[in-house]
C-alpha cells in the first residue's frame, strides 16, 4: 500500500509538503497503474512548483522503498497552495477509485 501524509501548517492550514512510502502492490513492478499515476501526481507537483514559483523546497527519497519527503521551507505562495490542492485531489480520486488497500491519503498537522 502506498501511505500518502499530507503535512499541514499548524496555525495556517496551508499545505507545506508530503510524505509517501509504500508500492501499491496493484500489478507486478512496470504494470502498477496506481503506483504510477501517483508517482506522476507527486512529481508533476514537486517540478511544478520548482519551475513555476519562487519557493524553495527540501526533498529527500529512497527509490527502493517507495518513499519520498517534500517540503516548502516558509509559507507557501499560492501558486504553490494551490498545486499542493491539486496534487490532493488527484491522490483523493485515486484512492476513491481504487480503494483504501492500495493507497492512503491522511493530513497531519505539523
Amino acid at each position: 500500500m502506498i501511505e500518502v501524509t499530507i503535512y499541514k501548517d499548524s496555525d495556517s492550514d496551508h499545505i507545506i509538503g508530503f510524505h509517501t512510502y509504500g508500492h501499491a502492490e496493484y500489478a507486478d513492478a512496470g504494470y502498477d497503474i496506481i503506483c504510477s499515476a501517483v508517482s506522476i501526481i507527486i512529481t508533476n507537483t514537486m517540478n511544478s512548483i520548482d519551475e513555476l514559483t519562487d519557493d524553495l523546497s527540501e526533498f529527500h527519497e529512497k527509490q527502493e522503498d517507495g518513499e519520498m519527503e517534500f517540503r516548502i521551507q516558509g509559507r507557501p505562495c499560492d501558486d504553490t497552495e494551490l498545486l499542493f490542492r491539486s496534487m490532493m485531489l488527484g491522490l483523493d480520486s485515486i484512492q476513491k477509485n481504487y480503494g483504501k488497500r492500495y493507497i492512503r491519503v491522511n493530513t497531519k498537522e505539523v
